[in-house]
């Protein structure tokens, strides 16, 4: 399965960002996670005994910022694509 965004083919193994119960979680690198610990965002947790630290949620400030939610996607889909071909 893939999905296609930006003329980009997404895999399941390059997935760069996941809605969950109307939130928006977004794949970092060690580098791009500051961004979010700087927001206080929390990881991606689907249930009180598991969090998924590959994905952290995205700041309400960035998603009602056309041109910051796209950078900040952006920089998740080259992450996602990187972390894919390995």
């Amino acid at each position: 399965m893939f999905y296609v965004w930006r003329d980009r083919a997404i895999s399941r193994r390059n997935i760069f960002g996941i809605i969950f119960q109307d939130r928006l979680f977004f794949k970092p690198d060690e580098e791009s996670r500051k961004g979010y610990v700087a927001y206080e965002m929390d990881p991606f947790q689907f249930n009180e005994k598991q969090k998924i630290k590959t994905y952290y949620e995205v700041p309400v400030v960035v998603i009602e910022n056309r041109e910051s939610l796209v950078t900040w996607a952006m920089t998740a889909v080259k992450i996602a694509e990187n972390k894919g071909t390995k």
